[in-house]
């Protein structure tokens, strides 16, 4: 049996042969000890000690600033609000890139005019900072 204390509370048992069985037994009580012992001759195998588990790190929260990525579509100049120095690079659909280019402002652009039209990716090339569809016309 498997039980916390007071000895009474069981929550899981097994089946005892030449071997213990094999189990997994989930407990979802507080702060507790947990035996596993024999009903039928009171032994106690094994004990654990259950403590709830406190942190004073409270979870970070990303705050991911939307980048915007315009005019989308395009015919000769993409722009992206960036708020950094960001190296940015255009895929075409195969995955293969075809511009990059280092914006340090938001006043940069990408020349896209000699992209034939169709459907493509512009994303951060160095980091995971943004991923956009940008459709060239």
């Amino acid at each position: 049996m498997i039980v916390t204390n007071p000895i009474d509370s069981i929550f899981a048992t097994f089946a005892l042969g030449t071997e213990l069985s094999k189990g997994k037994f989930v407990y979802e009580g507080g702060p507790a000890t947990i035996y596993l012992y024999s009903s039928h001759s009171g032994i106690n195998f094994y004990y654990l000690k259950a403590e709830e588990v406190v942190t004073s790190v409270k979870p970070i929260e990303a705050v991911k600033s939307e980048i915007k990525v315009y005019p989308n579509p395009a015919t000769d100049k993409v722009f992206v609000n960036v708020t950094h120095p960001v190296r940015v690079a255009v895929y075409n659909l195969s995955g293969m890139m075809v511009k990059s280019k280092l914006l340090e402002s938001q006043n940069d652009y990408i020349d896209v005019n000699d992209l034939p039209a169709g459907m493509y990716i512009i994303r951060s090339q160095l980091s995971n900072e943004f991923s956009r569809k940008l459709i060239i016309r």
